[in-house]
C-alpha cells in the first residue's frame, strides 16, 4: 500500500478525519460566506439610508435626487492659491466665504457650483469651491486651518445624496 506523505494529505486528528488542505479550504469557505454576509448588511444599511434621505426629501417637495460614491479629502486655508494678503483670501470659487465642515471644493463637470449634498450622517455640504487635485468623483470638505486638517487627512469613501443640483454659479 502506497502511504502519501504529502502535508496536505495528512489526516488531522479531529473528530471528523478532515485533511489540512479540507480544514483551509473549510476555513476560506467560512470566511467567504462571512464577507458576503457584511457587504449584505452594508448594502442593507446603505438602501435604508437612501430611502430615509428619499422619503425626506419628497416631504420637503426636493426632486431630482442623485447618488454618488465618491473619495473624500479635507483641505485648509493654508492650502489655498491665494495670498494671505489678497482681498480674496478665505473667498471660495463661487465668490462665498469658506465655512468650516460645510464648504466643499468639487469637479464642476461632476458636481455644478452650487449644489446641496448630504452624507450619511445627515451633514450639509455646499458645492462652493474647485481645486486642481478634484478631479471625478471627489469632495474636499474645508476644515479651517492645517491643525484641523492634520486630525482629519486620511482620505476615505464615503456615499453622498445630491439632494439640490447647483446651477453652476451662486
Amino acid at each position: 500500500m502506497h502511504e502519501d506523505n504529502n502535508f496536505f494529505s495528512r489526516k488531522v486528528n479531529l473528530r471528523f478525519g478532515f485533511t489540512v488542505r479540507g480544514l483551509i479550504e473549510l476555513i476560506l469557505f467560512f470566511v467567504a460566506i462571512c464577507f458576503i454576509i457584511y457587504f449584505y448588511l452594508i448594502n442593507l444599511k446603505l438602501n435604508k439610508y437612501k430611502n430615509e434621505v428619499n422619503s425626506a426629501c419628497q416631504l420637503e417637495g426636493i426632486t431630482n435626487i442623485e447618488n454618488r460614491y465618491m473619495k473624500v479629502t479635507y483641505y485648509s486655508s493654508e492650502e489655498c492659491c491665494k495670498n494671505k494678503n489678497s482681498k480674496m483670501y478665505g473667498f471660495t470659487f463661487s465668490g462665498r466665504k469658506a465655512k468650516v465642515g460645510v464648504t466643499i471644493s468639487v469637479d464642476p463637470s461632476i458636481i455644478p457650483i452650487g449644489s446641496i449634498l448630504i452624507d450619511r450622517n445627515g451633514n450639509l455640504y455646499s458645492a462652493e469651491d474647485t481645486g486642481s487635485r478634484i478631479k471625478g468623483d471627489h469632495v474636499d470638505i474645508f476644515v479651517g486651518n492645517s491643525y484641523d486638517k492634520k486630525k482629519l487627512n486620511e482620505s476615505h469613501y464615503e456615499n453622498f445624496i445630491i439632494i439640490q443640483n447647483g446651477n453652476g454659479r451662486y
